[in-house]
């Protein structure tokens, strides 16, 4: 099947007002090719301002999560709380389908721009709104962080071990799920406006987005009376050091006896020593693969062998081995990695602004028939202002009255 090189979205137009917050959520609608207007205050996006810099350069064009949250976007920079800002934005939301924010709840409403006027102005408009705690509710008003919705939104006290204190993982990862609900829920609702003529106001609760994604530990507590934690430190089960970073393994499960037998009698035949103090029939016992005793024994016999090893050598022959052994990646066995550059899973794009080129992962999938593929950078402070006014039906002078006012910059 040939692909077709055309928008797949192309007719769609999406307002994004985040800042710093769900920008990727309209992001995902850019890189399938849908028309992103990133509103940003006239001072700029504060994600701008946000390191770290591409070549450590601060610059707010240069800002490495914005350039890649704002990939294929234009830019309107415009002052929502002036009049004329507010007649350009009514102006320009009925040609929209959809509208992305991210302010306290209320904020929008306060201007005079939330749901209930716009709606007036345009009756298919999908208006999503990325709250910590959604519109309603006891909490709705409280300040938050990313850290603390992970913790309210239980995922925290899931990552702990045992009675250990609970840990974080890496990153905005309450943020990037609010945004990837957004995006998933504004699709459905202007699927369903495209079909009825009908828009809706889409609540999204960063906190509840972070509470689908415990598996089933809702469950556990639910039907057993049991709080659920992470599997903990066990022998033959977790991080381990090799010769040039570290290995994620998984030799045992319970009492299966074909795993731990597999991959003993892969590293025994690839050189390990000392694998009989291994062998005895306590050592399929989950209880006592948790005692102090057997992880020490399992760590020195295996981190003797896997230190002379590098993470890609035993992951390639823990596969032939049907052993269970990952590289636990970093930056740079990313870039390198050969599946992903089969895949052409990289992309560099120019930046004119900053003057290089900057690498970008594309989408998670291959389409078969589509070419689904972002070229364009994230745009400089209200380079597009002037461009979409004139669509709106601005003049130069108009324009170059509301740039003088200070209303928009571009």
């Amino acid at each position: 099947m040939s692909k077709c090189n055309d928008n797949v979205l192309g007719d769609i137009r999406v307002l994004d007002l985040t800042c710093g917050i769900g920008e990727y959520a309209a992001k995902l609608y850019a890189q399938i090719g849908t028309e992103v207007i990133h509103v940003e205050p006239v001072t700029g996006d504060p994600l701008r301002q946000k390191g770290p810099f591409c070549k450590d350069q601060v610059d707010e064009n240069g800002g490495l999560e914005f350039l890649y949250c704002n990939l294929g976007k234009k830019s309107l920079a415009l002052d929502l709380s002036d009049g004329a800002g507010k007649q350009i934005f009514k102006k320009l939301c009925k040609t929209a389908d959809v509208l992305i924010e991210s302010f306290p709840p209320g904020y929008m409403d306060r201007l005079g721009l939330g749901y209930e006027t716009l709606e007036k102005i345009n009756s298919k408009l999908v208006y999503t709104a990325i709250t910590p705690f959604g519109q309603t509710g006891p909490y709705s008003g409280y300040p938050f962080s990313d850290l603390t919705l992970m913790a309210l939104g239980g995922f925290l006290f899931l990552a702990g071990n045992d009675d250990n204190k609970p840990v974080r993982a890496f990153g905005e990862q309450a943020f990037q799920m609010g945004a990837s609900y957004a995006a998933i829920g504004s699709m459905i609702a202007l699927y369903h406006a495209r079909h009825t003529g009908e828009g809706q106001f889409i609540d999204v609760s960063m906190q509840s987005c972070v509470a689908t994604a415990l598996e089933n530990s809702i469950q556990w507590y639910d039907l057993q009376g049991v709080n659920r934690r992470n599997v903990g430190v066990e022998a033959g089960l977790g991080i381990y050091r090799c010769k040039d970073g570290y290995v994620c393994i998984v030799a045992a499960f319970g009492k299966t006896r074909a795993m731990w037998e597999t991959f003993l009698g892969w590293i025994e035949k690839d050189g390990a020593k000392d694998i009989k103090e291994l062998k005895s029939e306590k050592w399929f016992e989950p209880t006592y693969r948790k005692t102090d005793e057997a992880r020490e024994t399992f760590k020195r016999i295996f981190e003797d062998y896997s230190r002379q090893r590098t993470k890609l050598y035993l992951y390639e022959e823990s596969q032939k081995n049907r052993a269970v052994v990952f590289p636990v990646s970093n930056g740079k066995d990313i870039f390198e990695d050969k599946q992903f550059n089969y895949r052409k899973i990289f992309k560099n794009i120019y930046h004119p602004a900053i003057d290089t080129e900057v690498c970008f992962p594309t989408t998670g999938f291959e389409m078969s028939g589509t070419d689904v593929e972002i070229t364009v950078p994230a745009p400089t402070r209200g380079q597009h202002s002037a461009e979409i006014l004139k669509e709106l039906g601005y003049s130069d002078n108009d324009i170059e009255g509301l740039l003088i006012g200070g209303c928009i910059y571009g």
